[in-house]
């Protein structure tokens, strides 16, 4: 399912680039009111983000801005049908997955179920997103770079309601469930630039705690709390925090800040794209296990349901951009380093959280005929066994994960037919191991070792910028 109107389409291709494809479902459904098998379930909203504890929850409405009325009526109007009755759309949805989780379905005709599991009521943290289209074309949001104004004074219906309404501008739609509105324009700008479920939920937060704060807070458009975002850091937190930023101290604050081409053409921004370039590698290796354990075509599956794999292929989705940046840096001068016909380890400490490893083996196929089922075997079974082995040698790992592949044949850089290929995945949970399994670790680095499996380690630091020096 990819939507039915086309910005229904437009925001699941975005939610897919940018959440991909195992968390990201577009236009569920619920069995309330289905009477018989022939008859159809209801829609719960446009678009469902399913990642760990975090449900966002998007709802996407094409509303007409009636111009033959005045400003304030039309606007009322508009943001009433728009913004309001979105919202309410959100806060059904919300309902069903809390109290009907195991009722949620991919067609409407109710008969497949959500393949992936939903975390517990009393886990779900929900993050409410309406995008609202109709009003591109209006002169004021036009020059605005399409992008609605806010004012945190504004509180409940006094966003659509004179005389309290101001036309182009929205506050607090609820001042007990927060809601995020985008316009077409500002959405595929938000999800364009923070692109990975960490990066998303951490800008909707920062933006959230800045509406929150308990005094006047006006903003021009939705780039200035970007440029928020980049412009601050916070020492103690070690991450970006716009509440950090010198401009929120006065007891009102107007933020106005340069178009977003001044962002896009700071020549540190620019390189960091431009390094971030390579990250989407990672993504793509995601997007290739989740594909096959989606579809039931993952070679050595041990799992039974989708759901029971997602949380482990899920670890690796965790980190953002520049950590996938890291890794995946990591991943290519591992593989370009591998000469044809070498086998060869490296563990590679997850950049935000050293207590999650990961563990690339490159192993070739000595037969070349491609990969064989044999081939395949072997190399899914050893990465298996040296998992077992660096897990218990380093007692600090909370977690790890093994990506195998295929060391490669020539000098061709890493492309398509890396892909092609096949790759073997494994998660490994290192806390509180049974005494028999820290036994059948030792075991096995003994017999490895002898078979000069295992070589001696070397240590080093990789030192990574987010903005290249």
């Amino acid at each position: 399912m990819t939507g039915f109107t086309e910005d229904e389409k437009m925001l699941s291709a975005f939610g897919r680039a940018s959440f991909l494809q195992m968390w990201t479902w577009p236009n569920l459904f619920r069995d309330q009111g289905k009477t018989s098998s022939g008859s159809d379930g209801k829609e719960i909203c446009d678009l469902i983000v399913v990642f760990g504890s975090n449900i966002i929850l998007f709802s996407d409405k094409r509303i007409v801005f009636n111009l033959d009325k005045t400003l304030e009526v039309a606007w009322s109007r508009w943001a009433r049908r728009a913004v309001h009755d979105s919202f309410k759309q959100l806060q059904g949805a919300e309902r069903w997955l809390k109290y009907y989780p195991d009722r949620v379905y991919i067609d409407k005709s109710c008969s497949e179920r959500l393949p992936i599991s939903l975390p517990p009521a009393e886990g779900m943290k929900f993050i409410r997103v309406v995008v609202t289209h109709g009003i591109e074309e209006i002169p004021q949001v036009r020059g605005n770079e399409g992008s609605l104004s806010f004012c945190n004074q504004l509180k409940g219906a006094e966003n659509w309601q004179q005389p309290s309404a101001i036309p182009f501008t929205l506050g607090r739609i609820s001042e007990s469930d927060f809601v995020n509105v985008f316009t077409d324009e500002t959405i595929k700008l938000v999800l364009s630039e923070f692109d990975t479920a960490k990066d998303f939920v951490s800008y909707l937060d920062q933006r959230e705690s800045l509406f929150k704060l308990d005094k006047p807070i006006s903003v021009s458009k939705e780039s200035d709390i970007i440029h928020l975002f980049y412009e601050n850091y916070a020492d103690r937190e070690r991450s970006r925090v716009i509440l950090s930023a010198p401009e929120l101290s006065g007891e009102i604050v107007t933020i106005r800040k340069k178009p977003i081409t001044a962002l896009y053409t700071n020549h540190q921004f620019v390189s960091k794209k431009q390094a971030d370039s390579i990250s989407y590698f990672w993504d793509r290796l995601i997007d290739s296990f989740a594909f096959h354990a989606l579809k039931g075509t993952s070679l050595h599956a041990n799992w039974s349901h989708t759901s029971e794999i997602e949380p482990a292929i899920r670890v690796m989705a965790e980190p953002g951009r520049f950590d996938r940046r890291v890794l995946s840096e990591a991943f290519m001068a591992f593989y370009r380093k591998a000469l044809p016909g070498q086998r060869g380890t490296r563990l590679f400490y997850n950049p935000p959280d050293p207590s999650v490893g990961y563990l690339f083996l490159l192993l070739p196929d000595v037969e070349k005929n491609g990969s064989t089922r044999s081939y395949r075997d072997l190399r899914n079974q050893m990465l298996q066994d040296y998992a077992l082995i660096y897990g218990g040698i380093h007692s600090k790992l909370s977690s790890l994960v093994g990506i195998a592949a295929q060391t490669r044949n020539d000098d061709a850089p890493l492309n398509e037919r890396f892909f092609d290929e096949g790759q073997d995945y494994v998660y490994m949970d290192c806390n509180n191991w049974a005494p028999e399994k820290i036994e059948a670790s030792k075991t096995l680095r003994v017999e490895y070792e002898k078979n000069g499996l295992i070589a001696k380690r070397t240590m080093f630091r990789w030192v990574s910028h987010e903005f290249p020096i």
